[in-house]
């Protein structure tokens, strides 16, 4: 996530410390007071979801998939990410509030110090969900909004939702739930932002997360929605102009855009027109101290069936089975290895390895030598995990993680 308001108007967030090692400098509570050592995770704890929406990137279905997590599984994956010192646990999903167990396994979260906050459509929420969730320990709730009523409802596949999606902000407001918007901009969304930051304010949300659209589950089947980069690039100039403009008014309203990172750049360019070369520079430099895209590295994702840390090892390694090697001496092909966790979503290729499947998408290694074990692709942890989703995107490889470049999933 790029913080805007942080960035162009120097907005403190409980956030700081983590994404920027700026703990020191901010007058708001902390989630944490060090720059971000272990991944936040989001976990897709059921495919299950109430709408069906265009752009899902996880291809939610009505009914729940084979193989999620029971409550006692689902508790065994907290305690290992507990204790591995993640920070913050986001419940997505499909849609996470039809687990009829979330507010336990909110708690179970909270009361083993990682921070839960939800991802949901907020159809689901009634005042008295919400207060569940609150008194559980839920932190933070990020409600999905795409548009005005009829483009919304259009979008998610329901007449009604933008409707129910305000009503379940209300409700999360009235119980004291800190809660955000999470929008995705396309080709139908983007004439629409000003409109709904505008109404969500005057709700009483202050917190406005802006998504560029991932091409994965459905996504994939609509990329000819998406904005093209001058269009792209229109619409984040906007969104910095809302800021200031808000900011202006003494409206202190925090906003972010998720999934470009190539908007950071646009970012200290906008700095540098609108304010000052010292400006600019100031940006950059926290943009430089969070480090880029963290897929893999501060961001993980697991999929509805889990990931545990392999028990057989005090390693902290992963068994991930859906990753095969072939041989390069007998040609068969094992299911045995593992990538570690402190390198989320590098997988890393054993000795005798030819070539590396990955559900669906295999690649050949005609550079590979056998003495080395090599980092050979740089995957978000979506792409290992699902069984059922595919590669959307070539990978490179590369000898060393910095240089690996992300598939282009999620």
């Amino acid at each position: 996530m790029i913080s805007v308001s942080k960035l162009l108007c120097g907005l403190d967030a409980e956030s700081d410390g983590l994404r920027y090692d700026a703990a020191a400098e901010s007058e708001k509570s902390q989630i944490s007071s060090d720059r971000q050592q272990r991944p936040v995770v989001v976990w897709n704890a059921t495919r299950r979801c109430n709408l069906s929406c265009q752009h899902c990137y996880a291809a939610a279905e009505t009914e729940p998939a084979s193989g999620e997590l029971t409550t006692a599984e689902a508790k065994g994956l907290i305690r290992e990410l507990a204790d591995y010192g993640v920070p913050v646990l986001l419940f997505s999903g499909g849609e996470p509030t039809m687990r009829e167990d979330l507010a336990e396994l909110v708690k179970y979260a909270a009361d083993r110090d990682i921070r839960p906050v939800l991802s949901t459509n907020g159809t689901l929420l009634t005042q008295d969900r919400a207060r569940e969730l609150q008194r559980a320990g839920l932190a933070y709730v990020g409600v999905s909004v795409d548009g005005r009523r009829e483009v919304n409802d259009a979008f998610r596949g329901a007449d009604g939702a933008f409707d129910a999606a305000v009503d379940g902000i209300e409700a999360c407001l009235s119980v004291g739930l800190k809660t955000g918007l999470r929008y995705t901009i396309t080709e139908q969304t983007a004439p629409d932002m000003d409109a709904v930051i505008e109404l969500l304010a005057d709700v009483g949300v202050d917190r406005f997360c802006f998504y560029h659209l991932a091409y994965g589950g459905r996504g994939a089947d609509i990329t000819d929605a998406d904005l093209d980069p001058a269009a792209k690039r229109a619409a984040v100039r906007r969104l910095c102009e809302l800021t200031l403009e808000y900011h202006s008014r003494g409206e202190e309203i925090e906003t972010l855009l998720v999934g470009n990172y190539a908007d950071a750049a646009y970012l200290v360019e906008f700095a540098r027109e609108r304010f000052s070369e010292a400006h600019a520079r100031r940006v950059y430099r926290y943009l430089a101290q969070n480090g880029g895209d963290p897929a893999g590295e501060r961001v993980a994702d697991i999929d509805y069936p889990g990931m545990f840390i392999s028990r057989s090892s005090g390693r902290g390694t992963v068994s991930v089975t859906c990753v095969t090697a072939r041989s390069a001496r007998s040609g068969r092909t094992t299911l045995t290895h593992c990538w570690s966790f402190s390198e989320l979503g590098a997988v890393i290729c054993p000795e005798n390895a030819r070539s590396v499947a990955i559900r669906g998408y295999a690649g050949a290694r005609p550079d590979f030598a056998p003495s080395q074990q090599q980092v050979i692709w740089r995957h978000r942890i979506l792409s290992v995990i699902s069984p059922r989703r595919k590669c959307a995107g070539t990978c490179q490889t590369s000898s060393t993680p910095a240089r690996s470049r992300h598939c282009g999933l999620i």
